[in-house]
């Protein structure tokens, strides 16, 4: 099977993009194709659906993404990573009660400040991240911080149950206590 996209421009702030898909089945394939048929017209439609949403969001200018709710911005994603999203929510802020949170679009975020940005919501096909601006500066000890740039670590939460390890508290209220190490300009 393959997919071919084309994109093309409308106007201002608009553009068609066509999605064909071909090939010819084979085995089970080919008995099931007119069901087939039906359930990835269903699929590609819901794609097209939350990717028309995430661009719309997107689009906001940063003077209306400050106006962005975390509500909003929350319905561009799938049921079961909202659901997490909002275990992360929850536990972030009763870890860190005076942190103050807010999408960032440009980033596909939910970031924390307590008072400087400390941690983040990003969101994964399949699972979601509670991330930690200065995370190379976090003990890990626990082993929950995962990655390997110069900065940023993360927790990847894949269920309920990794929102409620007691490390984790201590991995948000350590973030949140770290002092941001001054920026040097070149």
């Amino acid at each position: 099977m393959l997919a071919y996209y084309t994109w093309e421009p409308l106007g201002e702030g608009q553009t068609r993009m066509t999605l064909r898909n071909r090939g010819e089945p084979r085995g089970f394939g080919k008995w099931a194709a007119p069901l087939m048929m039906g359930a990835m017209r269903r699929a590609n439609r819901k794609d097209l659906e939350r990717l028309k949403s995430l661009l719309e969001l997107s689009r906001s200018s940063v003077k209306q993404a400050q106006g962005v709710s975390v509500e909003e911005f929350l319905r561009a994603f799938h049921p079961p990573l909202v659901q997490l999203a909002e275990g992360a929510r929850s536990r972030i802020l009763s870890a860190v009660p005076h942190a103050s949170e807010r999408v960032r679009l440009g980033w596909r975020l939910i970031g924390y400040n307590a008072p400087a940005y400390f941690a983040f919501i990003s969101f994964e096909r399949d699972h979601i991240r509670i991330g930690f601006e200065w995370g190379i500066l976090l003990p890990n000890h626990s082993g929950l911080l995962e990655g390997t740039g110069s900065q940023v670590r993360y927790v990847p939460v894949r269920s309920a149950a990794d929102l409620k390890k007691a490390a984790l508290t201590a991995l948000l209220q350590s973030a949140a206590a770290i002092v941001p190490p001054p920026r040097t300009r070149l």
